[in-house]
């Protein structure tokens, strides 16, 4: 891996702000590729803790990973100090923006949910050693046209290099120690990608945040349960409901959706009412 220094990119590369996070800034350079520069404070902070990031891009030269997902090129320094890294640019949109952009017809398509969905799992599984905390976080997933690209490597657990990066859709990171989905000293298993990639499905499918099981329904002033959740969109597959009830067990392992996303697809149409703010109320009717 290439290092470079500060100076060269704030001289020669021209640097644009994007987006500032709590740990780092990131720009896009004059050639079109991203400088993720992070901050002094953090990054001390997360070394302190065993999360070092310099290691983790210095290493990703020699990991294996899933094309879709973008390795930094080049690791940058400032007088012998660790700045950041540079990467190619992802293509296509963030999943947030194509998610908005969706038109009537295309909130329908439970044939594009799936096939979006199956990408991101045939990723999630041909990694491992890798596991997604931050993978809820949709700004991190591109899509181009049928493809998907992956960004945030940082926020990776890599082996047992701990990633304290975790999405705010999955809730408090204290629910999951001492549970499926965190193993002392190496912290989250593959257990927490199953969960977030069904998270994420009902979350873009049916407009539906599985996290509010056990609030209390204002209207009711019940706990809202599953079997809630699942009159309210007809579903009635009994292997889907089977998964998504596992993934609120400790004692149990969770799955991956699989061809149910396909199966649920064939055998429905897509019943959708649009309410406010670009938010719809959506439905299954068999065909």
């Amino acid at each position: 891996m290439k290092k470079i220094e500060l100076q060269d990119i704030v001289k020669n590369k021209q640097p644009r702000f994007l987006s500032e996070g709590e740990t780092a800034i990131t720009y896009k350079l004059s050639d079109g590729k991203i400088f993720k520069h992070f901050k002094r404070g953090p990054l001390l902070l997360l070394k302190s803790v065993s999360v070092d990031i310099e290691q983790k891009v210095l290493a990703a030269k020699n990991i294996k990973i899933n094309p879709a997902i973008i390795k930094p090129e080049n690791i940058v320094y400032h007088n012998g100090f660790f700045e950041g890294y540079t990467m190619k640019s992802a293509k296509g949109i963030d999943y947030n923006t194509w998610e908005n952009s969706l038109t009537t017809s295309e909130r329908k398509d439970l044939y594009g949910y799936a096939h979006i969905h199956s990408q991101l799992e045939s990723i999630v599984k041909s990694t491992p050693n890798i596991v997604y905390p931050d993978l809820c976080t949709c700004d991190n997933i591109y899509i181009n046209g049928s493809s998907i690209q992956l960004i945030d490597y940082d926020g990776l657990q890599i082996d047992n290099n701990p990633s304290i990066s975790i999405s705010t859709t999955l809730g408090p990171i204290t629910q999951y120690i001492d549970s499926k989905k965190y193993r002392p000293g190496i912290l989250f298993t593959k257990e927490l990608d199953k969960k977030s990639l069904i998270l994420l499905y009902f979350l873009t499918t049916f407009n539906i945040n599985l996290n509010n099981v056990g609030k209390i329904d204002s209207t009711t002033g019940k706990p809202i349960t599953l079997d809630d959740i699942f009159r309210c969109i007809n579903l009635n597959d009994y292997d889907m409901m089977n998964k998504v009830w596992k993934i609120f067990q400790d004692n149990k392992d969770n799955e991956y959706l699989g061809d149910d996303v396909f199966r649920i697809a064939e055998e429905h149409q897509m019943e959708i009412t649009p309410l406010y703010n670009n938010l719809y109320f959506k439905r299954l009717v068999r065909k």
